[in-house]
């Protein structure tokens, strides 16, 4: 017969995890700016892009890195703990790997970017002035060009059914994005190089916070079927203090999850059903995590690495027991000092 301890010995024991509980230190991470600080990083990013199409049967690699540098500067420390900030990336070059036509192309693209940014302790950027060099690349009139390549679904494109392919565009944006995501080198909102978004409170070891980088279609939870764009955060855990290069820093991680089919949404705009638009799933799939690396002290990041994996499926109905597209996607990226 199973033995149950006594009431006391229960009570007693609640009580000594309450008190740990109680007892267990916090830590407050908060960046802390110095007047007149700087910094220099190297970005480095490679995306695989493993893609095949109804006609083989074999998935095709292409590979584009992206390398950069970039500067960030304290121009003046406000109250509150906030900051004035001067970002300048001169310029990215790019690699799109060998192929078995060609071997590797290097190009480089003139950005100029220089910004003056507010940031909070936080890491978030409260307040943004665009000193960039307009250019007749500029996409939106900002001076920042979307580096973002719709290169990466041109070939999903060409392969659709004249029918299908207008239909398709509007997908074709939710995977583009996906690829940005992959990449970590977007928009400042969610690139590498401001990462990672802090707590506004004390945590303890393993406590968690989150942070919208992106919105994609996903089923509304408790109505199935029923799409539309919903955020997708980074879940930030903190993991407490390790030994990194002969000196302690505080561990943040960050995780990301993305599984959702896009074509409801994108037919439902559209105002057609999958047999009148052609477009039966668009899976989207990735998995991303980020190790930072923060000084014990000023919370300054001082290196990160990052690792996804994903993929996705373009199924269309003509096609019902197989995808008409699908592309198998990873990317790396690491941040470090100059």
């Amino acid at each position: 017969k199973r033995q149950h301890p006594p009431q006391g010995e229960l009570m007693i024991g609640a009580l000594v995890l309450a008190t740990i509980a109680a007892n267990q230190e916090t830590t407050e991470l908060y960046r802390k700016y110095g007047a007149g600080e700087s910094a220099a990083y190297n970005v480095k990013s490679s995306l695989m892009i493993e893609e095949r199409d109804y006609t083989t049967s074999t998935f095709l690699p292409t590979e584009t890195d992206l390398i950069y540098d970039f500067t960030m500067k304290v121009l003046q420390p406000m109250p509150d703990g906030y900051a004035k900030i001067e970002y300048k990336r001169p310029k990215m070059t790019i690699i799109d790997g060998e192929t078995f036509q060609r071997p590797p192309v290097e190009s480089e693209q003139e950005l100029n970017w220089h910004l003056v940014m507010t940031m909070s302790p936080i890491n978030a950027i409260t307040d943004l002035q665009d000193l960039t060099p307009k250019t007749e690349e500029d996409d939106d009139g900002d001076g920042i060009v979307n580096l973002f390549f719709p290169r990466t679904t041109k070939s999903i494109h060409s392969l659709a059914p004249t029918a299908v392919a207008k239909n398709m565009q509007v997908g074709l944006e939710y995977v583009a994005e996906l690829h940005r995501l992959a990449l970590f080198v977007g928009n400042l909102d969610s690139a590498i190089d401001l990462a990672p978004r802090l707590p506004i409170f004390e945590v303890e070891v393993g406590e968690t916070w989150k942070e919208t980088v992106s919105y994609q279609p996903q089923e509304i939870k408790g109505s199935k079927g029923k799409v539309r764009p919903q955020r997708l955060d980074y879940v930030f855990t903190y993991l407490g203090t390790r030994e990194k290069d002969g000196k302690q820093v505080h561990h943040v991680t960050a995780d990301l999850e993305l599984d959702t089919d896009a074509a409801p949404f994108v037919n439902e705009m559209l105002g057609a059903k999958p047999e009148q638009t052609g477009l039966e799933k668009i899976i989207l799939k990735l998995q991303a995590h980020i190790d930072f690396d923060l000084d014990l002290t000023t919370k300054k990041t001082l290196a990160a690495r990052a690792r996804s994996n994903g993929g996705m499926e373009i199924w269309i109905t003509q096609l019902p027991k197989f995808p008409y597209v699908e592309q198998r996607i990873t990317g790396r990226t690491t941040l470090k000092p100059k």
